[in-house]
């Protein structure tokens, strides 16, 4: 498991004027609802953030919170810490408490105006931070994607051999394996093995002498994690997974020829 880190901004120049125009000037004045760009990582492509700012009408406080989008819409423990810049100063805002928490509104405060964005009551030669409503938002949350961590622990057990139950002999090469990954991905090394007359259950040895050690690798990749052949070598598996009665394997590497084929 992962964890992977970011921090959400939103900027307001004037934010007290456009405040005192919108409670002043209209008599049907609405709140202020404004929102951050959201931002994401890649790693976790379902899931978005934004902070949301909320100010009632004729009210001195503001509304201050996290929203999140997916990947579900149930309770989540995503960590953050709100923060607004004034000045100098950083002020807390609102921080995870190690709890579960409504995604729609994580750390949702109500704040004083005055208390994170300095006022004037000149829009003449201010200074830029006068009336900026600067917030942060730091954010740390697990990335776990049980599709590739499971490709992970078998890409682990072949690179480690654990608990290995019978070897490929290719070249000069001894490659462990394990005969129900073998026999599970190809009906030729389901047979070897399922007939005790063979060399190859008996043995739990497989020797390979068409094909290289770098082709042999690819297929048991494939086997393991799912992983298609490079193009460097793609004819190679094609030829191999052919012998084998790989479909899947087969089919892959047809996608990849048929992309080199200039129409």
């Amino acid at each position: 498991m992962k964890t992977i880190s970011l921090t959400v901004k939103l900027q307001i120049c004037n934010f007290d004027k456009i405040c005192e125009m919108t409670d002043w000037t209209h008599t049907d004045a609405k709140p202020l609802l404004l929102t951050s760009i959201l931002a994401g990582h890649p790693e976790l492509p379902n899931v978005e953030w934004e902070l949301v700012v909320h100010k009632p009408v004729q009210c001195s406080n503001i509304e201050i919170w996290l929203r999140q989008i997916g990947p579900t819409y149930d309770y989540v423990n995503t960590k953050y810490h709100i923060y607004a810049k004034k000045g100098d100063h950083r002020i807390d805002i609102a921080r995870s408490k190690n709890e579960l928490e409504t995604p729609g509104k994580l750390g949702f405060t109500k704040i004083p105006l005055l208390s994170i964005v300095e006022t004037s009551s000149s829009m003449c030669n201010r200074d830029p931070s006068v009336g900026l409503l600067d917030l942060s938002c730091d954010i740390e949350t697990d990335c776990y994607n049980p599709t590739k961590d499971l490709k992970n622990k078998y890409r682990n057990m072949l690179e480690n051999g654990t608990f290995s139950d019978c070897v490929i002999k290719v070249g000069d090469e001894i490659i462990k394996a394990h005969r129900c990954v073998l026999a599970e991905n190809s009906q030729v090394f389901r047979t070897m093995f399922e007939q005790s007359g063979m060399i190859e259950s008996q043995k739990g040895e497989v020797t390979i002498t068409d094909a290289s050690p770098e082709c042999v690798r690819s297929m048991l990749q494939f086997f393991y994690s799912g992983c298609p052949p490079s193009t460097a070598n793609v004819d190679e598996v094609f030829v191999i997974a052919h012998k084998y009665q790989i479909e899947s394997l087969k089919y892959e590497c047809e996608l990849i020829i048929s992309s080199r084929i200039c129409w």
